[in-house]
């Protein structure tokens, strides 16, 4: 995304900016004392060169086919003559020298940007959020906001530490369920009747929900009889889950895989018909998945679990939480309370993009078909915000801190004491939760600003590092002679 360097250039003649000052920008605006974000983007200038992510290329013949590229720009533009000549040899025409040519190609070389540019927006380089004028307010004042909130968050952890040691010295496994909130629970489904089509909300008794078709209840549920979904045996929803790419949300449920092959939608709200629009919770064959998608696969992200976490024929509590930012990074998956290394499958989702879809919020598959076969389902669990980690363990019924409440104070290790401290700070203590939601609310938003603001790339020097080349033997990378410090040319 070069246009705002593009659009800089635009501007310099629209005001007319003097000739020395409009080369010195885009020769070293990142060497100014205090550069602004204008002179910052003025050294696109040197970043216009041709970059590739070819596994069969070389990186040093990479670096210095950007330097060449660079030296031979600048002679054309800024010294109205060909310097390419002397890539080779002394130039037969123009008064430059092959000592000339590698002493302006030190000064090209000393920067930060890499052989290869990854095939990625950075181009694994150095470059400049540019966001919008309505963004920018915001983004400049929330990295000050985010050090503050920080700051108030941690001091909340050392001061909470007295109450946190009068209430372990009396805790129970029957506190565990404290501090849950219910805050931003838009759905909850126990799916636990035992019998029949129709299942009730918690939320709201009177709301009901009706498969799609009978349904074939087990006896050993989770939390009491748990209905098995069968093709035409799925609940629709209707308009719940109904979110957009800059929202946080987060789902999840109590499930019993039917096998470790499975390709199925365990919640989705996901119109297959529309390029598959919309978001899922997915069994992976033997790990879990989740889908946000515009448009698949030009359009999306997906990310897996890295282990193989499916466990047929085991009640697992698996749990997904997005936090609104537009990034593969900020999406989580958990399992049994436990968040899950991922790897990223898919990562072509675009500013702009959009997940709504009019498709209902499903369970058990997606729109039209990929039905979870077999596996049993429950407690079903809708929220529009980003559930934190802690809260995570407590739907999972967190095995671990069970065992740490069931010793003797003081038959607790450091680890288990600080397992059970952070617990306690992220669902029992007053203050610490809203806390930590100012610091992930705010580190959201401005991830949500860098999400949707384009790039730009810029020039920058190595830090305490001298500009340097090597003469090249016929300009071949490889063929080294004499080192030259970054000079003009001598004419």
């Amino acid at each position: 995304e070069m246009w705002p360097y593009r659009d800089w250039v635009i501007r310099a003649f629209n005001r007319n900016q003097p000739f020395d000052e409009f080369t010195v920008e885009q020769l070293a605006g990142d060497l100014l004392p205090n550069p602004t974000d204008d002179q910052l983007i003025a050294t696109g200038f040197q970043r216009c060169n041709i970059t590739t992510n070819e596994g069969g290329t070389i990186d040093e013949e990479n670096l210095a086919n950007y330097a060449v590229d660079r030296v031979q720009t600048f002679g054309w533009v800024y010294l109205g003559m060909t310097t390419n000549c002397a890539q080779c040899h002394d130039h037969k025409f123009d008064p430059i020298t092959m000592r000339d040519f590698y002493s302006l190609a030190a000064f090209f070389r000393n920067t930060t940007q890499g052989p290869k540019d990854g095939n990625v927006k950075d181009g694994r380089g150095p470059v400049l959020m540019v966001p919008s004028e309505a963004d920018r307010p915001r983004w400049e004042a929330l990295p000050d906001e985010i050090a503050a909130a920080k700051q108030a968050r941690d001091t909340r952890k050392q001061t909470a530490r007295p109450e946190f040691d009068a209430w372990a010295s009396t805790a129970t496994v029957d506190t565990l369920g404290e501090g849950l909130s219910d805050e931003g629970l838009l759905v909850h489904l126990p799916l636990n009747e035992g019998a029949g089509k129709e299942v009730a909300s918690a939320l709201d008794s009177t709301i009901k929900v009706t498969a799609d078709g009978e349904l074939n209840w087990v006896a050993e549920g989770k939390t009491g009889p748990a209905p098995v979904i069968k093709p035409g045996s799925t609940f629709n929803l209707g308009e719940a889950g109904d979110f957009e790419l800059n929202q946080p949300f987060s789902y999840g449920v109590w499930i019993k895989p039917a096998n470790n092959s499975s390709q199925g939608g365990i919640l989705a709200r996901m119109d297959e018909q529309a390029q598959h629009r919309g978001y899922d919770l997915w069994q992976n064959g033997n790990a879990y998945s989740v889908h946000i998608i515009d448009a698949w696969p030009d359009n999306a992200m997906k990310v897996t679990t890295k282990a193989a976490t499916v466990k047929p024929g085991t009640w697992q509590h698996v749990f997904a939480t997005y936090d609104g930012s537009g990034a593969t990074s900020g999406i989580r998956i958990y399992v049994d309370g436990e968040e899950q290394e991922l790897k990223v499958d898919t990562n072509s989702i675009k500013s702009g993009a959009s997940i709504r879809t009019a498709t209902p919020f499903r369970i058990g598959q997606r729109s039209q078909s990929a039905v979870v076969d077999g596996a049993a389902i429950q407690d079903v669990r809708i929220y529009g915000r980003t559930v934190t980690g802690a809260e995570v363990k407590i739907l999972a019924g967190n095995a671990a801190l069970r065992a740490i409440l069931a010793l003797p104070v003081d038959k607790r290790s450091k680890e288990q004491t600080q397992t059970l401290f952070d617990h306690y700070l992220n669902t029992i203590d007053a203050e610490y939760p809203a806390l930590a939601r100012g610091v992930t609310d705010r580190e959201a938003e401005y991830a949500a600003i860098k999400g949707r603001s384009p790039v730009t790339h810029i020039q920058q020097e190595k830090p305490n590092s001298e500009a340097m080349a090597y003469i090249l033997t016929r300009g071949e990378y490889d063929r080294p002679t004499d080192q030259v410090k970054a000079a003009p040319p001598a004419a």
